[in-house]
C-alpha cells in the first residue's frame, strides 16, 4: 500500500502513540498509576491525560518509561538473568 507523503507522518505519530500506550499499561500493571507516575516525576491526573490521549506525553518522559521498565524487565527480555 503506497502512503502519500503526507500521510506516512499521521501513521508514524499513530503508531508511536498506540506503542506509548502500551508501555504505560505495562507500567501501571507493574507498579500501579501512583509509583509510575511518581517514577516518571508526573501528576497521577497528568498519567491519565497520557493514558488516555487527552495530553501528548513529552519523549523525555518517554524514554524515561522504557528504560523504567528495561530496569523492571517487563518487556520479556531475559538476558540479564542468564
Amino acid at each position: 500500500m503506497f502512503l502519500a507523503p503526507a500521510a506516512a507522518p499521521k501513521v508514524k505519530l499513530r503508531q508511536m502513540e498506540n506503542t506509548t500506550h502500551r508501555l504505560l499499561g505495562v507500567g501501571v500493571h507493574r507498579l500501579g498509576k501512583d509509583e509510575l507516575a511518581r517514577r516518571l516525576n508526573a501528576t497521577a491526573p497528568v498519567l491519565d491525560a497520557w493514558m488516555a490521549g487527552q495530553l501528548a506525553m513529552p519523549h523525555r518522559k518517554v524514554l524515561s518509561l522504557v528504560d523504567l521498565i528495561e530496569e523492571l524487565g517487563a518487556l520479556g527480555d531475559q538476558a540479564d538473568e542468564t
